[in-house]
């Protein structure tokens, strides 16, 4: 089956797989899942950042990982904590453990060498104070040579060129909300930060590359881009990193994305 296919399958019994949202994102889910089953990661245990019901599934029934957890934003009247939570699609049941953490301020409430896999999708654009930290922590709770999948909007995006030379600011969410909501993007990533953190952070980059899975490839930024002889690569809206912890964290505050 195709991954697409697999995702609007597994989508359509879930609650959430009725929500705006999850439907936009449906080709990015899908390249995610390819990403995840080239990791071959199977069997062991695995922490979804910012969970969804989607994944925790997957991960559970199509890695067939052992234990699945997942974390969610802990408020700040609520306690750091973790609680029970089951996902039901194609008569099967997962069975998940999600932990109520601020990961930029508050240590994983979890053990040491605990997890085979962390996947991040679309949460490190949110941070906006220290995104060492929440790396330094996906370190610490992975095993030696465990993996980290992240994904991120791209900064450097075809649509993105295409926006600077039109004039406008090459944002992709970063418009404030009327409500005062906080929850939007603060630090939108290229490749070459994306790379400083995650070598900071004590990892071996296995495979770096962007794919368009908001929207086509933008043909002004593609025209610019061949006319005057820029590079071709890593213009994808979406950064697509898969590593390998290879030791601790060698830099605690790298120089360019920190000051």
């Amino acid at each position: 089956m195709k991954s697409t296919d697999r995702v609007d399958a597994v989508l359509s019994q879930l609650d959430q797989g009725r929500e705006p949202y999850y439907q936009q994102h449906r080709s990015r889910y899908a390249a995610t899942l390819e990403a995840l089953l080239r990791m071959r990661c199977r069997g062991g245990a695995a922490l979804e950042i910012g969970y969804t019901d989607l994944f925790l599934f997957l991960l559970g029934a199509d890695l067939e990982m052992r234990a699945v957890y997942g974390t969610e934003f802990r408020a700040d009247s609520e306690a750091v904590g973790s609680r029970r939570h089951t996902v039901t699609a194609d008569g099967t049941t997962i069975d998940a453990t999600i932990v109520r953490v601020n990961i930029e301020d508050e240590p994983l409430p979890l053990a040491d060498a605990m997890f085979d896999l962390v996947m991040c999708s679309e949460v490190l654009e949110h941070m906006d104070v220290d995104p060492m930290y929440a790396l330094a922590e996906f370190n610490r709770v992975l095993k030696p040579g465990g993996h980290l999948f992240v994904s991120t909007p791209n900064s450097t995006s075809y649509a993105m060129v295409a926006k600077v030379i039109e004039g406008y600011r090459p944002h992709f969410y970063m418009q404030y909300h009327r409500d005062r909501n906080r929850y939007r993007h603060n630090f939108e990533h290229d490749c070459h930060s994306l790379l400083t953190l995650t070598r900071a952070a004590g990892f071996e980059t296995e495979e770096l590359d962007t794919y368009d899975v908001f929207e086509p490839p933008h043909p002004v930024g593609i025209e610019y881009c061949r006319r005057f002889g820029f590079s071709h690569r890593f213009r994808g809206d979406c950064l697509f990193y898969i590593g390998r912890k290879v030791g601790g964290v060698v830099d605690r505050h790298p120089a360019g994305v920190y000051v």
